[in-house]
């Protein structure tokens, strides 16, 4: 027998199997073995159905609390743009000059350029769709980074001796020494 075990040992193990089986029927002849295994295998599937149940509710969770983000934000940038529309009106009726309605621009460029960067902050890059939107954003922070620098220059050049100064420096004086 172990010569022809070694020769087929598929037929051994297949033997060996019958053999424990048939030693587990001995020990439980009315057959509660398989009812446990089926049970056991059963409860396993469930809790394994369950898990993936509580992953899905976990993702459907965490994507409810993105698009709330998302919202909020854009709440946020709207009002900021509405902010801005009324000092051009203010502008417009007379209300207020452009040198005093600097400081409220640079303000509201300030808060629309940090909602940016935490919008940035929370985007991923996994697939294609999403890296082209968070480059997107990147430019939007580039362009609202560009508008705020020309405003705070702006601001800068209504201080007399910063104007002067850097008309001295647009002819190539240097005002250092």
């Amino acid at each position: 027998q172990s010569i022809i075990d070694r020769l087929l040992p598929l037929d051994a193990a297949q033997r060996d199997y019958a053999e424990g089986l048939a030693a587990i029927n001995k020990m439980d002849p009315t057959g509660q073995t398989d009812r446990y295994k089926t049970a056991l295998s059963n409860l396993n599937q469930e809790l394994q159905d369950a898990k993936d149940a509580e992953l899905e509710r976990a993702n459907a969770a965490a994507r409810a609390a993105q698009e709330v983000r998302e919202a909020a934000a854009a709440s946020i940038e709207s009002e900021l743009s509405r902010k801005g529309t009324a000092i051009q009106v203010s502008i417009a009726q007379g209300n207020m000059t452009e040198d005093d309605a600097l400081p409220f621009q640079i303000d509201l460029l300030e808060q629309k350029l940090n909602l940016q960067q935490d919008l940035l902050d929370q985007m991923k890059k996994g697939t294609p769709e999403e890296i082209s939107a968070w480059n997107s954003q990147a430019d939007a922070i580039a362009n609202t980074t560009l508008e705020l620098a020309k405003a705070q220059q702006q601001l800068r050049l209504l201080d007399p001796l910063e104007a002067f100064s850097q008309g001295l420096k647009d002819w190539g004086i240097d005002t250092r020494h």
